[in-house]
């Protein structure tokens, strides 16, 4: 068993050589010096596992066998036989340079030869009579065996290690440049604020966090309302108002950890995030801000038609008339009190464009339980006016009859018509929304896209990974027009940088855009209302040396772009479209920020990233050229090893089979006694040479 494990630990050094090719393969061609050291201790170990196994295999061998064994004769013998035959020819050789005269050469090589004659018969009394006593023992227990026909199973068990590699993909840092800065979003309505709140990544929820809203007063930063984070992270306010100074805060106790003040911009809500991993302050000083201390506007009092967000919906995109991605939208409707309006009936404003003047013959269907229950069409000033009450005659669901003055509890929905598109509220209440205004904006429709543009607000934020800058792009999609844009089945097509991997878009963003083409482009679907659209997308771009290309197309063109670079103070970025650089730091890290030209629709931004940390890439080749030589030699030996062993079976066999018709027909007295023991002493002769004659069957038995 150990002369086995001996003959295991063979194959040890190629497979732990090649391991670490695998591996480098697998990283892409990183840490190549880590890999060739690992290698060699790789490659060390293995040998001394096998050094060490040999020569204990051979100290138990002497210990079980004290006699040196006749196997171990032969191989003095040759070596001997080796040795004069060498020193013959060097005799000879130096006779030929007139070294040596005749006589003195003919003196020196007599005894040589006469040795390595000795030599020679030894060897031959060796390998004939002098067969090791195992195998003799060998050859008649084979015979027995096929005498007596007995048959008998060897069973090998074969057990293969596998070591799975596991890749560990760092976690993505989120750029601290994000965390507080306050984003126009049109996918909110207005007057609504969401702040997620998150732990060192975009991917750590942190649900049941104190979330205040803040507003500027006459001298200070006033509390508005306090919110808890739910599961997602998410909490969200609602009913703030344009043009006024507001500051959101992370509680912590005592501290709290501050956004940037923001004001909302027309038509669209905000969008925060704040991290419980940055640096916390006092209150005091969270609140002491130089724009926080402008002195405010006392806050007007709500007009008719004052923005109220209506109910939550499940849709992230709800309250986007026309939101990519679907033409039936949710949640477009905006909520508001109406003075003299009864508890038991609703009020429907359609507006139309930006201007946001008054739509007549808009069609307005009120929905109970998802089917429609009454349609009306709008008057010139754009209104309808639809009862809560019960439902209408239309509808075959039979239902209790309510009481005269007590609204329908049931849930509805409300959706106008305009221009081949659908603008649907959410699933409201009559206890909600009764003696209230709903008022919709809806817009016309065009399918060019001449005016579509990347907005201000375009910027890519990068760091440094071993062989890869790791990206965060956030591009704001701008619909400048006052129409609404049609985009077709095919969508709209944004290439992500050329060589891009590994690409994934955030949350709020799958929902109006999907990546197509090896994840390489981003396609947003659906119409596009005016306003922004804002997508974040995270991709990879692998290099393997200083420097690295950046190259985009950009179909829509691209205003100024900020490209912020953290902890690389290193780094260079060059190209025409470089115009300014500047070093910061923020929260402690050093960045660079790059402030790239605009690009004209359907050209291409590029630049050239240089001085980039990389490895030598001689080691990866020369850890691959290895494992690949040492695998070719490890199959090569396999592939003869199953030769060899096959090709001394058959001889075995056949040696086998003819001592046993021997055996058969001095049995049957056909062979007289003499020649039976002749014939008998040379096939045993000729078995002992298959068994030995360096075959690793017989040095397995003789070592074991």
């Amino acid at each position: 068993m150990l002369t086995k494990l001996v003959g295991w630990t063979g194959w040890l050094l190629p497979l732990l050589l090649i391991v670490p090719g695998i591996t480098l393969v697998a990283r892409g061609g990183g840490g190549g010096t880590e890999i060739v050291l690992a290698a060699l201790a790789a490659a060390a170990l293995g040998t001394l596992l096998h050094l060490l196994l040999r020569s204990l295999g051979t100290l138990l061998a002497q210990l079980d066998q004290p006699p040196p064994a006749p196997n171990q004769r032969l191989r003095d013998l040759e070596r001997e036989k080796q040795l004069l035959l060498r020193s013959i020819r060097e005799v000879e050789f130096d006779a030929g340079l007139q070294r040596l005269d005749d006589e003195q050469a003919a003196q020196l090589v007599a005894p040589l030869r006469q040795r390595a004659l000795q030599v020679l018969q030894q060897l031959d009394a060796a390998r004939v009579g002098q067969a090791p006593a195992r195998l003799d023992q060998q050859i008649e227990q084979e015979l027995k065996r096929r005498l007596g026909r007995s048959a008998t199973a060897l069973v090998l068990a074969l057990s293969a290690l596998s070591h799975p590699a596991r890749a560990q993909a760092p976690g993505g840092t989120l750029p601290a440049e994000m965390l507080g800065q306050p984003l126009p979003s049109a996918d909110l309505p207005a007057g609504v604020l969401t702040v997620k709140v998150i732990g060192s990544d975009l991917n750590q929820a942190q649900p049941d966090q104190t979330v205040e809203l803040f507003r500027s007063g006459a001298a200070a930063m006033a509390r508005v309302a306090g919110r808890k984070s739910g599961p997602d992270g998410r909490a969200r306010f609602e009913g703030l108002v344009e043009g006024q100074l507001y500051l959101a805060l992370l509680r912590q106790g005592d501290q709290a950890i501050p956004s940037r003040p923001f004001r909302l911009a027309p038509g669209a809500g905000i969008k925060l995030l704040l991290s419980t991993r940055s640096p916390a302050r006092p209150l005091a000083a969270a609140l002491a801000l130089d724009e926080a201390a402008e002195p405010a506007a006392a806050e007007p009092a709500p007009e008719s038609g004052a923005a109220a967000d209506a109910e939550a919906s499940d849709d992230p995109h709800a309250g986007v008339p026309g939101a990519p991605g679907s033409n039936d939208t949710t949640g477009a409707a905006t909520l508001s009190a109406v003075a003299g309006l009864a508890a038991d009936r609703i009020e429907v404003l359609t507006l139309r464009g930006p201007a946001r003047e008054p739509l007549a013959g808009a069609k307005v269907t009120l929905a109970r339980s998802g089917r429609p229950d009454e349609t009306q069409r709008t008057d010139a000033q754009g209104r309808a006016i639809f009862s809560l009450r019960a439902a209408s005659t239309a509808s075959n669901a039979p239902r209790a009859a309510p009481a005269p003055t007590e609204p329908d509890p049931a849930s509805f929905s409300l959706r106008v018509e305009h221009d081949g598109l659908g603008y649907r509220s959410a699933e409201l209440t009559a206890k909600q929304a009764g003696g209230r205004r709903a008022t919709f904006t809806v817009y016309d429709r065009t399918t060019s896209r001449k005016d579509l543009q990347l907005g201000p607000g375009t910027h890519v934020l990068a760091q440094l990974s071993e062989g890869r800058l790791s990206c965060t792009h956030i591009i704001v999609l701008l619909n400048p027009g006052p129409r609404l844009v049609d985009l077709g089945e095919s969508g709209l097509r944004l290439p992500l940088p050329r060589g891009a991997v590994g690409a994934a878009l955030s949350e709020e963003t799958q929902g109006v855009a999907r990546l197509e083409g090896d994840e390489a482009t981003i396609v947003v679907g659906g119409p596009l209302p005016p306003g922004q659209l804002v997508l974040q997308t995270s991709y990879e771009l692998p290099y393997d040396g200083s420097s690295l290309d950046f190259h985009q197309p950009l179909p829509l063109g691209s205003p100024r772009t900020l490209l912020a670079l953290g902890e690389a103070p290193a780094v260079e970025v060059v190209g025409p479209a470089l115009e300014a650089r500047e070093l910061r730091r923020h929260q402690g890290v050093a960045m660079q920020l790059f402030t790239l030209a605009p690009v004209a629709r359907g050209k291409s931004l590029e630049l050239t990233v240089r001085n980039l940390p990389h490895r030598a890439e001689w080691p990866r080749q020369l850890v691959l050229g290895l494992s690949a030589l040492i695998a070719l030699w490890a199959i090569a030996g396999i592939v003869q090893g199953r030769r060899h062993a096959a090709r001394r079976a058959a001889q075995r066999s056949s040696v086998l089979e003819a001592l046993v018709a021997l055996e058969g027909r001095h049995a049957a007295g056909a062979v007289s006694a003499s020649a039976y023991e002749r014939e008998r002493r040379a096939l045993v002769a000729q078995a002992r040479l298959v068994w030995d004659a360096g075959s690793p069957e017989a040095a397995s038995s003789l070592g074991s």
